[in-house]
């Protein structure tokens, strides 16, 4: 559940949400705090998530039927830089974000600072929803909603609502807890195959991004946990500069993921 699933809005356009239903019949009685307490239990736990300093995720991916990456590295709680790669196009796209200012890099590698709309969107992307649980911040108030139904399957429904942002809703399975859909008004992102991280974290190994330029299918390949992170990474190149790669952990700092 770290920003790294969400984190992908950053590499796919502008999404719409289908086929979701409201289910008034089966709206949820619990407490927010009750189901808070229940999706941070079933992602791995306080002590576990909140353990998880930095992070490195690399996520397969197609686009136009050829193959790409997004190497994303992370720092708690809002500190970003990702990377697309898709070598058939010639093309390395950056994004990051040092918690304030954003900046990216388009395929000819220029860099240019993000403003208005852009640096909104990417700021509201940085947040780490997990972290947004543990530490409750003012500024963003999650709210339980009548349950939908998803093919066939009523959800529990979050509305997450941060202050200057667009309001999303997470849909969490009632069974498992975790959480199977994520809608924006840019995106509708589907959540499965859940595996088990190094650390003993839980996350989504397959990611669906469905929207206005088409459904991408994306697979969770490596994630490595508290891995040493240089801030300058973050900070925008100086002229002339090329971006910073992401972080390359040693493959030894973690043991593989295994499912659940």
């Amino acid at each position: 559940m770290r920003r790294f699933v969400f984190g992908l809005v950053c590499a796919v356009g502008a999404i719409t949400s289908v086929g979701v239903s409201t289910d008034a019949r089966a709206a949820s009685t619990m407490p927010m705090a009750t189901v808070t307490s229940k999706m941070i239990a079933a992602y791995g736990g306080k002590d576990v998530l909140d353990s998880i300093k930095t992070s490195v995720h690399v996520v397969a991916l197609t686009v136009q039927g050829q193959t790409g990456t997004i190497t994303t590295t992370i720092e708690a709680p809002s500190k970003f830089l990702q990377v697309v790669s898709v070598p058939a196009f010639h093309a390395t796209v950056t994004t990051a974000f040092d918690g304030t200012n954003g900046w990216s890099s388009d395929a000819y590698g220029n860099v240019k600072a993000l403003t208005g709309d852009q640096l909104t969107t990417t700021r509201c992307n940085a947040t780490d929803i997990t972290h947004a649980m543990l530490h409750p911040d003012p500024t963003i108030v999650f709210a339980v909603q009548p349950n939908q139904t998803v093919d066939g399957k009523s959800l529990i429904t979050v509305l997450v609502s941060e202050k200057g942002c667009p309001t999303v809703t997470l849909l969490v399975d009632p069974q498992t807890e975790l959480i199977t859909r994520y809608v924006s008004p840019l995106q509708t992102v589907d959540f499965s195959d859940y595996m088990k991280g190094p650390l003993g974290e839980i996350y989504p190994k397959t990611v669906v991004i469905t929207g206005g330029i088409g459904t991408y299918y994306t697979t969770v390949t490596s994630i490595q946990d508290n891995v040493p992170v240089d801030d300058s990474i973050f900070a925008m190149p100086a002229s002339g500069q090329s971006p910073a790669p992401a972080a390359s952990p040693a493959p030894s700092a973690n043991p593989s993921s295994q499912p659940i």
